[in-house]
This record gives structure tokens, sequence and C-alpha cells, in this order.
């Protein structure tokens, strides 16, 4: 291999690894439009990310369960805790959906949203330290695979 083409090759893995560098570095704008989307114009409520847990079914995965989440925070003090501990809260709702896909949800039944949303309550109120911060699923699909 010549200089000339190494130096191309070379070149060409560097401005490769800067722009996948680039790419990780800033969220696409369909991302960030859709993390920043709120569904409410109301200042008391939290938007977070969506939440995904994976169903099995006899040690095979059986599809994935997503689930939209909003919090309804009408204390302006509680919704500023919320907000700064909304990794900790996003980290309970992973959990606390992936327990009830675990230990509640059966195999070709469809997920119940009053349990979900009771059992999130829960852990939301766990993570904030106190009650106020009421949970609301705005979205809630069971997908299943692709056979």
């Amino acid at each position: 291999m010549t200089h000339d083409r190494r130096d191309i090759l070379l070149g060409a893995g560097i401005l490769s690894l800067g722009l996948a560098a680039q790419a990780t570095a800033q969220p696409s704008s369909n991302d960030a439009s859709r993390s920043a989307q709120r569904l409410s114009s109301a200042a008391s409520y939290v938007p977070l990310p969506r939440t995904t847990a994976t169903v099995m079914a006899r040690g095979n995965p059986a599809g994935t369960i997503l689930c939209e989440v909003g919090l309804d925070v009408p204390d302006a003090a509680l919704r500023t805790r919320v907000t700064g501990l909304s990794p900790r809260i996003r980290d309970a709702l992973i959990q606390t959906l992936a327990t009830y896909v675990a230990v509640h949800l059966r195999p070709n039944s469809a997920p119940d949203p009053d349990h979900i949303a009771r059992l999130m309550q829960v852990a939301v109120d766990r993570v904030a330290g106190q009650a106020g911060a009421r949970v609301l699923i705005t979205d809630l699909m069971l997908q299943a695979p692709i056979n």
C-alpha cells in the first residue's frame, strides 16, 4: 500500500470517527423535540422520557412494553425537587415496569394501566420522599415481535 493511499484511508477513518462523535454528542432534532414535547400546557406537568421493558415468555423475548409517563406536580417546590430527581425517578419507573412485566403480566394478556400507575405512584413517592407528584400514563403499548 502506498503512502498516499494509506493517508487517504487514515484521513477517512479520522473523519468518520469525528462525525460519529458529533452525532452522539448532539441529539437529532427529532429526539430533542420529542423529549421536550409537552402534552399539557399546565405549568405543573413534568414530562418524562418513554419507559420500556422486555416481555419474556419461556426464557425468550416475547415483546416490548412501552409506557409514556408524565407527572402532575401542583406544588412548585416539589416540582423543582422532582425535576432535579428525574434521573432517579426514571430509573425507579423502569424498575417498576420491568417488575410488573416479570411478575404480573401474563402471556397473551393486555397490560393493566391502573395497576401499572399504582405501582409507579408508589415508586415516585418513594424517590421524591413525599406524596404530591401524581403519575399520569399518557400512552401504553405492548409490541409483539415480528415472526
